[in-house]
């Protein structure tokens, strides 16, 4: 890789210490033109950056909330970007839709632990064998039919805009698991 920066650096984040997060990437963030995220991390972001005692920051900050609008900019305006994205932006985030939309030769990805990694660390628990279902924009159907074969360990993405738990809960309910 040479070392001239990819246009579109999408870095993961450990969501539960984003300002050490800032803190580290901090000459990376001053360099770009461009910085983009969902809003939560960009609220994080917007406090880190009004507590920096000398700021010369003057980057655009972009929601990545509405996808479509999002790749659409990106596409229209080419500028140096920082993407922040939770865990591995390669695991069921937004790296898979640039990666549609972009050449890899613009595409640069940091990952941070996922969820799940972090989950399974903190009870001291491998993970290699478990399995994991993602209710993020998909039908019950593959969680039905992965909770009835009575995993050991299963681990569920919820999807906030369904119900989040409260619909892994409601589907677990009207199982009739034996």
């Amino acid at each position: 890789m040479s070392d001239e920066p990819k246009q579109i650096q999408v870095i993961g984040i450990d969501t539960s210490n984003v300002q050490s997060f800032f803190e580290a990437k901090e000459k990376k963030i001053f360099k770009a033109e461009r910085i983009a995220g969902p809003k939560r991390i960009l609220d994080s972001f917007k406090i880190w950056l009004k507590n920096r005692p000398t700021s010369n920051f003057s980057a655009e900050l972009i929601a990545t909330d509405k996808l479509n609008d999002f790749i659409a900019l990106l596409k229209k305006e080419e500028k140096k970007t920082i993407v922040f994205s939770g865990g591995d932006p390669l695991w069921f985030g937004i790296g898979r839709l640039l990666i549609q939309n972009f050449p890899l030769s613009k595409l640069y990805f940091e990952p941070a632990a996922t969820s799940f990694q972090l989950a399974f660390s903190r009870l001291g628990k491998p993970w290699q064998n478990t399995q994991w279902v993602s209710l993020h924009g998909r039908e019950k159907l593959l969680f039905e039919k992965t909770i009835k074969k009575l995993p050991s360990s299963l681990v569920v993405l919820t999807d906030p805009n369904r119900g989040g738990a409260k619909e892994v809960y409601q589907l677990l309910d009207s199982l009739e698991l034996k």
